[in-house]
């Protein structure tokens, strides 16, 4: 009897409901009931400090893997509705990523966007069976972030050329540095500056005579705090401020800008299997 007993109560996972699989598979079933109006105004402000920031990420993104400026903002978007339903990790990237787009950029280099399409889709089946699977893929990232690093000099320093690969990136910085662009350059830095600035302030603390906080000093805590947080945001819209203010119609641009960006969506259909 103990025996069987002890069977039962370490059942493996196959065994379980269907209900608390279902649930399992689908976590916004057990979280949407516990949902609040603090939880929303946090999300608010995350969703709109974000979405300030994936849009020229979005934009840059899809320069970074050869595409149209659309398509970073059809990729931004579209995953995270999906995730929505079916994530189970509230601390993580939906969306194009630098790695993503460098790799993407080595499929479709010289091809149509067709081709990004047919490979996003693939590579989400490849993903869901892994995650039905639970299988796990760890990969180490140290030598993508110079490879990105040295891809964006060119937008920092306001040179135009085509490239390939790193090296050829590379090489065209140091052919091309004579030609520098000081007001990209300018922009570009001190969008630096002030985003590594900003990342301090969260951490900035006040405490008053008897050794802890008063009211006013956890107010302007508060306000640090947030300034800090919504420092991506923040500096978008200063730059497209900027940006839009030194714009002067058939005439060279003060700072590059990405340029017209088609607008609407896409229809919704199956990706192309076939293409020119």
């Amino acid at each position: 009897m103990s025996e069987y007993s002890g069977e039962a109560k370490y059942r493996p996972k196959r065994y379980q409901s269907i209900g608390k699989l279902f649930k399992k598979r689908v976590p916004i079933i057990s979280w949407l009931p516990k949902y609040d109006a603090d939880q929303a105004v946090s999300d608010l402000i995350a969703g709109v400090t974000v979405g300030l920031t994936v849009m020229p990420q979005g934009l840059a993104y899809a320069t970074l893997a050869g595409l149209e400026p659309q398509y970073g903002l059809y990729s931004a978007f579209a995953g995270c509705i999906v995730y929505t339903v079916f994530g189970s990790c509230k601390d993580i990237t939906i969306g194009p990523t630098a790695l993503m787009s460098l790799m993407t950029y080595q499929q479709v280099v010289n091809k149509n966007a067709d081709y990004a399409v047919l490979l996003c889709f693939l590579s989400g089946i490849l993903q869901f069976i892994m995650g039905s699977l639970k299988l796990v893929t760890v990969g180490f990232t140290s030598a993508t972030s110079v490879i990105i690093a040295v891809s964006q000099l060119k937008g920092l320093l306001g040179l135009k050329f085509e490239s390939s690969t790193f090296l050829d990136c590379l090489l065209k910085v140091y052919q091309n540095i004579g030609n520098y662009r000081l007001n990209d350059t300018i922009l570009g830095v001190t969008s630096i500056i002030i985003l590594l600035m900003l990342r301090k302030v969260k951490d900035i603390k006040l405490v008053g005579p008897n050794g802890k906080p008063s009211n006013k000093q956890r107010t302007i805590m508060k306000g640090l705090w947030l300034l800090s947080i919504s420092r991506n945001a923040l500096i978008v819209v200063a730059c497209s401020i900027i940006s839009y203010w030194c714009y002067r119609p058939n005439s060279e641009p003060y700072v590059i800008l990405i340029g017209k960006v088609r607008s609407g969506l896409p229809p919704l259909k199956f990706p192309p299997f076939g293409t020119e």
